[in-house]
């Protein structure tokens, strides 16, 4: 939301795929299509599992385990 209030757009909602969305041109030209999660999408997905029956599983980015980063698989030393 940061991104699109510094360009100065408000993001679309598709709904089929169920999240927004916006589009810009940076700077330098480069046009760029941003797609992300917010409350309403999120919500969709567990209303979904829910009627499904099944369970949900969410992280935050960079509250996991640092040290997670050095598995050799993940490309760590």
């Amino acid at each position: 939301m940061t991104l699109a209030g510094q360009y100065g757009i408000v993001p679309q909602w598709e709904p089929l795929a169920q999240d927004p969305w916006f589009t810009y041109t940076n700077s330098e030209g480069v046009h760029h299509t941003v797609w992300f999660t917010d409350k309403q999408s999120v919500q969709a997905r567990v209303e979904l599992a829910e009627s499904l029956g099944l369970g949900v599983g969410l992280w935050h980015l960079g509250a996991e385990d640092q040290s997670v980063w050095e598995l050799p698989q993940l490309g760590g030393s």
